[in-house]
C-alpha cells in the first residue's frame, strides 16, 4: 500500500535490494570482481573459486589470485 507498493516479485525483490543497498552496507569482496574494472569474465578458478580464469599466451591465468596453468 502507498508509496512502497510493490507491483510484481521482481519488483519486490528490485526494493528489496535498494533498500539494503541503500543503508551503506556493501557486498563483501575481496577486491574488484571479474566484469569490474575492465576484468573479463572467464571460467572458475581451482584456487579462489572466482569467474577471473583467462587464457592468455597457451596459459590460463586467474585476474583475481594470479593461478596460472600452462
Amino acid at each position: 500500500f502507498g508509496p512502497k507498493r510493490v507491483l510484481s516479485l521482481p519488483d519486490g525483490i528490485a526494493q528489496s535490494l535498494e533498500e539494503y543497498l541503500g543503508d551503506g552496507h556493501e557486498c563483501p569482496s575481496s577486491g574488484p570482481q571479474p566484469g569490474q574494472m575492465g576484468m573479463p569474465f572467464g571460467d572458475l578458478c581451482p584456487e579462489c573459486g572466482q569467474a577471473a580464469v583467462v587464457k592468455e599466451e597457451g596459459c590460463s591465468k586467474c585476474y583475481n589470485c594470479g593461478h596460472s596453468e600452462c
